[in-house]
């Protein structure tokens, strides 16, 4: 697919001479139309820069692709060796290497990169080495960068992973941590391959990060899928098994591979790949290890396996592990909550509702089931019963609960619905001077107000 950037110099000139009446409608049009002239002028010089180019990358053979072992150490550990990576190497579809002039292996900085989400604890060094990062797994440390790419030399970093040198040998430690390895390398050759032959030839931008990213995952994930797992069910059929039976037996069924080394990655300026714990799968079957490692009841690590997977929106699974968890206790309010949860984000509404009645019979304020029932009423479209449980749940709790701000913003979605405009706009008031212009809210409450005008219009047009 082809890309045309048809904004010129005359256009922008024309522009800038026009008198809006909103000034910063007017700057931002300004903006947008500058950053497209860019765009086009530095596609054009790529094109051409490309298209002098008469030197192809040199052929690489993957057994001259230097790799080399910077930190060593008692506590220093790289889960996949050099002839994995190098047997990864050479599975690979040809070309990719190409122009590759060095794969490292270290420690990386002690002080790494600082996360850029507010939600995302900071690294803190770990008792080994003093490097920042996590302990992902029990006694096992990784820092916040995973690996990195350098363009400009064409050379790949992977980080070492830190701690007592038993982890690699414990089931399912050492395995799960040489597919994370692997994976790191995938993506980083991902990058090599953009960066030396897609982006050089002229294809797309180098300064789209988010472009460059999207790719490199995508094909981390392809690769990840048709090469590295193959060659660690070849490579390593003892660890394969073991690893798949700790699985069976601890959660309980089969859960993909996928799912359990999920994608903790995100990008941060200078090419870096940082840890991500925001709904992440990997995070979540990390915590369930780091449960069962330490020893906790079986039933309550697979439950909170369950609700991460949840948040991630792998339902299929997590009522997997649900129906196992009602094998020991059918009455477990908890699970019983979380799968008429589930139920409502599935739209199976009415089987919610079943749930939430029974829990109310057993605890008549169970907010939790209150909650449940607004949602399936919401999604029923049965607005009035919705507005009647959310009174009863500001009722029944505490009005500087954190969650009341949600309660009020589910009632006015539901008067809107109802055409009781009025007082839909005295409860999103309420909330706007609650939450003095924050943005998420801001927007929130403006969406409302649009949805409302839009109904008082139709309205009007039908009368």
């Amino acid at each position: 697919m082809s890309r045309s950037y048809h904004t010129t110099q005359r256009l922008l000139e024309e522009i800038e001479k026009y008198d809006y009446s909103d000034a910063e409608k007017r700057a931002q049009k300004i903006e947008r139309l500058k950053e497209r002239l860019y765009k086009k002028r530095l596609t054009k010089r790529m094109t051409k820069d490309s298209r002098r180019s008469k030197n192809p990358l040199p052929l690489t053979s993957i057994n001259e692709i230097p790799i080399h072992v910077q930190d060593e150490s008692e506590f220093i550990h790289y889960p996949a060796n050099v002839n994995d990576i190098r047997s990864i190497l050479d599975i690979l579809p040809k070309g990719v290497t190409d122009g590759l002039t060095l794969i490292e292996l270290c420690l990386g900085e002690k002080g790494q990169s600082k996360p850029s989400e507010i939600w995302v604890e900071s690294p803190e060094p770990d008792p080994y080495v003093g490097r920042d990062g996590y302990e992902i797994l029990p006694g096992v440390y990784h820092g916040s960068v995973l690996g990195t790419y350098y363009p400009n030399q064409a050379k790949i970093r992977i980080n070492a992973y830190v701690g007592e040198q038993e982890f690699l040998c414990h089931v399912p430690i050492g395995m799960y941590l040489r597919m994370l390895m692997l994976m790191t390398l995938v993506h980083e050759i991902a990058h090599h391959y953009d960066f030396s032959s897609r982006i050089a030839r002229g294809r797309w931008m180098a300064e789209d990060q988010d472009k460059v990213e999207i790719y490199a995952e995508k094909v981390q994930h392809d690769w990840f899928t048709c090469y590295v797992l193959p060659f660690l069910k070849e490579s390593y059929p003892v660890q394969w098994n073991a690893f798949h039976d700790w699985i069976r037996e601890k959660v309980g069924l089969e859960i993909p591979i996928e799912i359990l080394v999920g994608d903790p990655r995100t990008t941060v300026k200078g090419g870096h790949i940082v840890l991500r714990i925001f709904f992440d799968t990997g995070e979540a079957f990390q915590e369930f290890v780091t449960a069962v490692e330490n020893g906790q009841d079986l039933q309550k690590a697979r439950f909170e396996f369950a609700r991460n997977l949840h948040y991630a929106e792998y339902y299929k699974p997590a009522l997997q592990i649900i129906e196992l968890l009602f094998h020991t206790d059918r009455n477990n309010i908890d699970v019983l909550i979380l799968q008429a949860d589930i139920f409502n984000h599935l739209s199976r509404y009415e089987e919610a509702l079943d749930i939430s009645r029974q829990v109310l019979q057993r605890e008549s304020e169970w907010v939790d089931a209150f909650e449940i029932q607004v949602d399936a009423y919401m999604g029923l479209g049965k607005y009035s019963e919705a507005v009647q449980v959310v009174n009863k749940i500001l009722e029944a709790t505490n009005k500087e609960s954190p969650k009341t701000l949600l309660w009020q913003m589910q009632k006015a979605k539901a008067l809107i619905e109802l055409g009781q405009y009025k007082e839909a706009e005295s409860i999103l008031s309420f909330i706007e001077q609650l939450t003095s212009g924050r943005r998420v809210w801001k927007r929130r409450i403006e969406h409302l107000r649009k949805k409302c005008r839009r109904y008082k219009r139709r309205q009007n047009e039908d009368l």
